[in-house]
């Protein structure tokens, strides 16, 4: 049989001495149990290790001769050899993916056998096709090695186009060589065709490529693995979308980098869910710290965790002063009801509770008359307790005073009666009189103490329009309606109608003279009915301090 002629020792990268490293690998090859081997260009085989030399009949003299890949390939198949070969070796079908082909082989004796052989290319230094790779499995004893082995591929590619996340292989220059399904519809493709030969960096938007850049060369220089690396890309369709990369080094047989692979997870929605939250805490923060009534936070052991604004000026101290400090080492519970507040405290099993009423001692030296209602939060394993606090000193000196009024006008009504029997009829009227203001003054005293015995604290914050923006549940339950009915809707609409013109104007004179004001009206519910409320109202303001609406606080009556 007929050998081509080949320059021995002759290295496939263009004729430069073999290295050690590439002695090293020659040496684990000769281990292998399978037939490999490398050729130039020209096919001629440059390196065979033993396991091929001993199944084709050939020594090292002979592969030192020169043989051709053509020379151990019958004669009616060595066409279909020369094709893969070109193919192989043309810079404009780089792109193609080579797959495992059949041949009938041809020994040294000219007894022939069934192989299947695998391609790749061979590349140098400077990105050149100089050569061809293979394995070659002798299938005379495995008819079934094709299919399994395609099974094999195919049950790989099933795995990887089911991976919900894109997936792209791209070269050491960035050119995309494979990507998976999930990638062509986040992209807007439909064919690889498509996409397969663009640049990955094509699809980054204008301000993150030089970062995505950046970051690739590092990923090259340390041979590392970049995880999880936030970018902006392009759709096909113009649309920009959030994504995660994450990215790893390829490398070919010898351990040289050879390209990328990426996976890409579209994080759009989960970026706008991370901004609604933000924007949602945020809503909430001011609502808190814009509230009327002091809020406070603190632990199951009384030390503070939080005071809004209205809470620094209930006591007098700021944030800074009572953050972490315990109440009752801070001295601002009275000693008439330091006993009370302990115990309430130990007995406190997570369960709303109040209205309770507590006297404080701000940092002034004042004592004050607070109205405290609690509820509980549950936090890792642990409970905080929240309070909501309103002063009520103002009132309980009104109370006072009614009830000396009350006081003085029995005495005198009975006085009168005792002294003035000349003129009954009048003093009867008079005493009438006197026992109906009596009569109204105990039955307002009655009411305030049922509304203030009975609170169920409702919050509602609108914009300047009067539009609700947010409402507690405590609210919703006084309104009778569901969350979703009433987000959006102009509070006014739940105030009786001979009260919305005098609602409307009152928040005009609070948002005109910068105060806050309690009042009082009649609301409406689902069912129709009346409902009295007092209304503590405050203006709402952003971060800038610039009104944005108002804050409400309802109070059954």
């Amino acid at each position: 049989m007929p050998k081509a002629k080949i320059n021995p020792r002759v290295n496939i990268k263009k004729g430069r001495k073999t290295t050690a490293g590439e002695s090293r690998i020659r040496h684990l090859l000769e281990s292998v149990a399978d037939m490999v081997f490398q050729a130039d260009a020209g096919g001629h085989i440059t390196h065979a290790n033993r396991t091929l030399l001993k199944m084709f009949g050939y020594t090292q003299s002979d592969l030192k001769s020169g043989i051709n890949l053509l020379d151990i390939i019958v004669d009616d198949e060595k066409d279909r050899m020369k094709s893969s070969i070109s193919r192989m070796i043309d810079e404009e079908s780089r792109e193609e993916i080579p797959g495992l082909e059949e041949y009938t082989a041809q020994r040294s004796d000219s007894s022939t056998f069934p192989v299947a052989i695998h391609l790749n290319r061979v590349i140098d230094d400077d990105g050149h096709i100089t050569g061809i790779r293979g394995i070659l499995f002798d299938t005379s004893n495995d008819k079934s090695y094709k299919a399994a082995l395609q099974m094999s591929e195919e049950k790989l590619r099933f795995i990887v186009d089911s991976i919900s996340d894109g997936i792209i292989v791209t070269d050491i220059e960035g050119k995309i060589v494979e990507v998976n399904n999930a990638t062509l519809q986040k992209a807007g493709y439909t064919r690889k065709q498509e996409i397969i030969g663009q640049n990955a960096f094509e699809f980054i938007v204008q301000k993150d490529q030089q970062r995505f850049q950046q970051d690739m060369f590092e990923t090259l220089l340390r041979k590392d693995v970049l995880d999880k690396v936030e970018y902006t890309l392009w759709a096909v369709d113009g649309k920009k979308f959030d994504a995660e990369i994450s990215s790893a080094l390829l490398r070919d047989e010898e351990g040289n980098p050879k390209g990328f692979i990426g996976v890409v997870r579209d994080v759009t929605s989960r970026k706008k869910i991370e901004s609604n939250l933000k924007s949602s805490e945020e809503r909430l923060q001011a609502i808190v710290e814009n509230a009327p009534d002091a809020i406070f936070i603190y632990d199951s052991q009384g030390n503070m965790i939080y005071g809004n604004r209205k809470a620094e000026e209930l006591t007098g101290y700021s944030k800074i002063e009572f953050m972490g400090k315990n109440i009752f080492d801070m001295g601002i519970i009275s000693e008439e009801y330091i006993q009370l507040v302990a115990e309430k405290l130990k007995q406190f099993r997570g369960i709303p509770g109040g209205p309770q009423e507590v006297e404080l001692i701000n940092k002034s030296g004042r004592r004050i008359i607070i109205e405290v209602t609690v509820f509980p939060i549950a936090k890792q394993g642990s409970s905080e307790v929240v309070g909501i606090a309103r002063d009520v000193t103002e009132r309980k000196r009104m109370e006072n005073e009614l009830n000396q009024h009350r006081q003085q006008l029995e005495k005198l009504v009975e006085q009168r009666t005792e002294e003035l029997t000349s003129a009954n009829q009048r003093l009867q009227s008079e005493v009438a009189e006197r026992k109906l203001a009596a009569d109204e003054l105990r039955s307002s005293e009655d009411k305030l103490r049922f509304i203030f015995d009975s609170m169920n604290v409702g919050i509602i914050a609108t914009d300047l329009e009067s539009r609700i923006i947010e409402v507690n549940d405590a609210a919703l339950r006084m309104f009778g309606y569901k969350r979703d009915a009433v987000i959006g809707q102009d509070g006014l609409k739940f105030i009786a109608g001979k009260d919305q013109k005098r609602l409307a104007d009152d928040l005009k004179k609070i948002y005109k003279e910068q105060r806050n004001a309690n009042l009082r009206y009649d609301v409406t519910n689902k069912s129709g009915d009346i409902c009295h409320v007092e209304i503590s109202a405050t203006l709402l303001h952003d971060s800038n301090g610039k009104p944005v609406g108002f804050l409400a606080i309802l109070r059954e009556i």
